[in-house]
């Protein structure tokens, strides 16, 4: 296992910029975040993460935790069926995506 992961701080990145919820497509992948392993500043200590997601706004207040202390996992992927029958995630997702009844599209900065 490498102990020094550098310097480079962590980014985050999602597989879709827009995601359809069509129960035809259950099976298929929906959406996947990654991340990079980020930095320990070379002292070789252990990273472990913690994925939170939340309304956009709510300022974290009470996150829908989709991972927790997690160590060399760097994705999270969820299928369309899912994210169809997690009301908890769909509303976590809804703050920074829009929803047209089908079609959920990354909302624009």
């Amino acid at each position: 296992m490498e102990l020094d992961k550098g310097h480079n701080e962590l980014a985050l990145s999602t597989s879709n910029t827009e995601v359809v919820l069509n129960e035809q497509a259950h099976g298929d992948d929906a959406l996947e975040l990654s991340w990079t392993t980020g930095t320990n500043y070379g002292t070789g200590n252990k990273i472990s993460y913690t994925l939170e997601l939340a309304k956009a706004g709510s300022n974290f207040t009470a996150p829908y935790v989709a991972l927790e202390d997690v160590v060399q996992e760097y994705t999270w992927k969820k299928s369309v069926e899912e994210l169809n029958t997690s009301f908890v995630i769909t509303r976590a997702l809804a703050s920074a995506w829009t929803w047209d009844g089908t079609v959920c599209k990354k909302k624009k900065k």
